[in-house]
């Protein structure tokens, strides 16, 4: 089989490209391996925290808890006391999240989502940086 010729990239130039693919890859595979072990990390927190602010609609970890955020945790725990959360790692998809967040929690009873709550972690203190209530 003959060779091709005449495209927009010689020889040298698809090394170099294959290079860079390769080095991305890598840089990219690295990254999510990174954002992983951080969420690790900060899962126990996350665990006492949801827990907390379930119970008693506070958590000496949470720097800022407003007061919509406050009144609808504990409509949550008094309409449904076998409540439960879920962990999640990264922010919640558009339009709900922007990127910002490390992690949400999803309160839930049985099936049914009740509440979520989107999560940035700065330092050893947590951030709410948004939330949503299903439709």
């Amino acid at each position: 089989m003959g060779r091709c010729s005449g495209g927009a990239f010689g020889d040298k130039e698809m090394i170099k490209a294959k290079h860079i693919l390769i080095a991305v890859s890598i840089l990219i595979i690295a990254w999510i391996g990174i954002r992983e072990l951080l969420f690790l990390r900060m899962r126990p927190d996350l665990d006492t925290m949801a827990a907390q602010l379930l119970r008693t609609q506070s958590s000496e970890n949470v720097v800022h808890i407003g007061e919509s955020t406050r009144s609808s945790l504990k409509k949550i725990s008094k309409q449904y006391p076998g409540a439960t959360w879920e962990i999640r790692s990264g922010d919640a998809p558009r339009p709900l999240g922007d990127g910002s967040a490390q992690a949400c929690i999803m309160y839930r009873d049985g099936g049914k989502e009740l509440f979520g709550l989107r999560i940035r972690q700065d330092g050893s203190a947590f951030h709410i940086v948004g939330y949503w209530t299903p439709r």
